[in-house]
């Protein structure tokens, strides 16, 4: 378990089956130097990894707050990952069976979930607001994948948006509301 304090580093993961713990989101929080705006700057990064447990983390600050770039078969749950300059929880390039759930995503420069070119991956009771673009946003070859009892308010444009090349993508029971789009 990570202890409560604030981390002025990013994370990067290189093994296949780690838990990052922390005790609480609110209190034990990653804000990696630097500007948010700075594209690479992620608060936790996986590439190629299988098994990963990401949960009660803070991340602020980063361009990404969690990015998971061909990450299979791995959880993010119970994190906060708002202020961010792009997005707050990135999925990429072939990660696969990951679920995000039970995350408070809010204020990110983009979105607060973003999944492109990823398929099979389970969004499920999240709680997104105030994002720039979307709340939940799904572009590139992503198929069989599920949306549900998501929270959704008062993003500036699209609550949950399935872009071209989408398909098989279940969503049901989210309260969508108050979003621009």
């Amino acid at each position: 378990s990570i202890d409560p304090g604030s981390y002025p580093e990013t994370v990067v993961i290189d093994t296949n089956d780690i838990s990052l713990i922390g005790a609480d989101s609110r209190t034990c929080v990653i804000d990696p130097p630097g500007a948010n705006t700075t594209a690479g700057l992620n608060g936790i990064f996986a590439d190629s990894q299988s098994g990963l447990t990401i949960k009660n983390l803070g991340v602020t600050g980063a361009y990404n707050g969690i990015r998971f770039e061909n990450v299979d078969r791995s959880t993010v749950s119970g994190d906060s990952s708002s202020g961010n300059g792009n997005n707050g929880v990135y999925l990429l390039n072939g990660s696969e069976t990951v679920i995000v759930s039970g995350n408070l995503l809010d204020t990110n420069g983009l979105c607060g979930i973003q999944i492109d070119a990823s398929s099979g991956d389970s969004i499920i009771n999240n709680s997104l607001s105030g994002n720039y673009s979307a709340a939940i946003e799904f572009t590139g070859a992503c198929n069989n994948s599920r949306v549900s009892s998501n929270s959704v308010t008062s993003n500036k444009f699209d609550g949950i948006l399935l872009g071209s090349g989408v398909a098989n993508v279940d969503v049901t029971g989210n309260v969508v509301s108050g979003n621009g789009e």
